[in-house]
């Protein structure tokens, strides 16, 4: 009875204790499922770091678990390209579509203007920030006050 660690007096039979599942293989395993249900960036990168050090780990102890290390290696590996593939063909086309939508409207409710705060042409000119502009006879105006001449002529 030198193997034997314990004795179930109740069902009268004993067992060998082999060896254990490393706790860092199981949470790296749990943390990346639940990584790929919730498509979580952040928890994917945990359980990826989890589950590294579980296969670490588990090559210096002899332990049990290094398979489940390696699901949570690949669950949390696919849940990061997921995540990617969203932020790339999702978020950003939405950014892009909101921003020219955003623009448009500010256009449309505002009207174009002439920003001349960065080049002053000179000490009359430096004060003024922002001038609106709704069409080219104020354009017109606005550039021969400031010594610009010009014939607009039509093409037909």
């Amino acid at each position: 009875m030198d193997n034997i660690d314990d004795f179930d007096t109740v069902n009268e039979q004993s067992y060998v204790s082999g060896a254990k599942t490393d706790p860092l293989c199981l949470a790296g395993l749990i943390s990346s499922i639940v990584s790929l249900v919730c498509c979580c960036g952040t928890v994917s990168l945990v359980s990826l770091a989890l589950s590294i050090a579980g296969v670490i780990r588990v090559k210096k102890s002899n332990d049990n678990g290094k398979g489940m290390a390696i699901a949570g290696i690949a669950i949390s590996a696919l849940s990061i390209l997921i995540l990617i593939m969203v932020i790339i063909f999702i978020v950003l086309p939405m950014i892009l579509v909101f921003g020219f939508i955003g623009s448009f409207f500010n256009y449309a409710l505002h009207g174009a203007y002439v920003d001349v705060s960065n080049y002053p042409v000179n000490d009359r000119a430096a004060h003024i920030e922002k001038q609106e502009i709704s069409s080219i006879d104020e354009l017109k105006d606005f550039l021969e006050d400031r010594g610009v001449t010009f014939d607009f002529k039509v093409k037909n």
